[in-house]
């Protein structure tokens, strides 16, 4: 995490289904009562799971919005014979007719989910790389769009790129400190991989670990007051510089062109970037128990901290002076404040958040001190920080 980048061979793509996306469930239940599959309907209409990979940054969240209910009697010769000459979905669409409506009417409210907002703007050119960006000769380099909710693309942020600004910060605060943060070896027992998950090393599998307790949603980006959807978008154009030429950079060790000063080609190329932008960072932290999540609101305000003061960014070419971030707060008015001054609704003050890891780092040396005490064949792994 020394670099922000990706590390060696994890760069990949991910082929998903986009938000509005409906599929049917089909389930049999064998001697069933009736008060049974109409508790059963109940649970179903008030079901918000969570399906698939990549849970924890946005996807895979889903709802029941119709349950439709039917019953085969095979003792008559009509429900027999469709036993027995279909099968599969067409029996269950041809016998399932009764759209079931909960018991009260209308579903009971679900629970609130816990959400942490953090609302930011953009202070330069924001890149998010997308499919293809490797592609720079052919055109200028996109940035990342999503399906929104309504199944149309729009500019985004994904939650894996959230997750992996916010994690590797809050690593880097807490080896400041002399706290837990794995890098290589992973246990489990540091706060990172208690918010985001972590995976077994040393597994033969990958499904060895634990899934993330801190859900990070992906972010769509809207234009500020006084920008439009079309002028926030903006190309500029980049060149690597051949250190002996002058010129433009060759395209690959293979390139065999030189490309003087007066000539275009090589690496020359152009990115899109988003300016003038506004976007939420929105975790939601319900399976965080209360003083793990004071723990991760702590971490998350200095984070904040960081992103507003210019130490970190997102995207591509950080470097570079892109993905400078803002919080919208105060300097909605033309008030411009250092990030330990902010004023944020769903986070505790700098002051706070201070006070709270000087908790945590205690809490850290008593936890030390008792596992010194014991032998050490009884002492479990935990993470460290190399």
């Amino acid at each position: 995490r020394a670099t922000g980048a990706a590390r060696n061979a994890t760069l990949r793509q991910i082929e998903f289904l986009p938000a509005g996306t409906s599929f049917t469930a089909y389930l049999r239940w064998d001697d069933a009562t009736e008060a049974d599959v109409q508790q059963f309907v109940d649970l179903l209409r008030t079901w918000r799971p969570t399906i698939g990979r990549a849970a924890s940054t946005g996807h895979g969240r889903c709802a029941v919005p119709k349950v439709w209910v039917g019953t085969l009697d095979l003792t008559t010769p009509e429900h027999l014979k469709l036993w027995l000459t279909m099968a599969g979905p067409e029996l269950f669409d041809k016998v399932s007719t009764d759209e079931r409506q909960h018991s009260q009417g209308t579903p009971p409210p679900t629970t609130t989910p816990a959400v942490l907002v953090v609302p930011l703007r953009t202070e330069g050119p924001l890149v998010i790389g997308a499919q293809g960006a490797a592609e720079r000769h052919t055109g200028p380099m996109r940035t990342r769009r999503l399906h929104a909710s309504d199944g149309k693309l729009a500019l985004a942020v994904p939650g894996t790129a959230i997750k992996g600004v916010v994690r590797s910060r809050m690593e880097y605060i807490l080896r400041s400190l002399d706290l837990p943060a794995c890098v290589q070896e992973s246990y489990g027992t540091c706060l990172p991989c208690q918010f985001f998950g972590h995976t077994d090393k040393r597994a033969q599998t990958t499904s060895v670990g634990r899934r993330g307790a801190v859900r990070v949603e992906n972010s769509f980006v809207t234009p500020q007051q006084g920008w439009t959807a079309e002028s926030m978008l903006r190309v500029r154009t980049h060149v690597p510089l051949d250190r002996f030429t002058g010129g433009a950079g060759r395209k690959s060790p293979t390139d065999a062109k030189i490309h003087p000063p007066s000539e275009r080609g090589g690496m020359l190329h152009q990115i899109e970037g988003i300016e003038g932008g506004e976007f939420d960072l929105t975790f939601d932290v319900t399976r965080l128990d209360p003083e793990t999540k004071e723990d991760f609101a702590a971490l998350l305000r200095l984070v904040v901290e960081d992103l507003h003061d210019g130490l970190t960014g997102f995207g591509h070419a950080v470097n570079r002076g892109y993905g400078s971030v803002r919080v919208r707060s105060l300097e909605e008015a033309g008030v411009r404040v250092k990030g330990s001054e902010l004023k944020i609704e769903d986070l505790p003050t700098g002051k706070q958040a201070r006070a709270r890891m000087s908790f945590i780092a205690e809490r850290h040396t008593r936890h030390q001190a008792e596992q010194e005490a014991l032998p050490e064949e009884r002492r479990p792994r935990e993470c460290g920080n190399g």
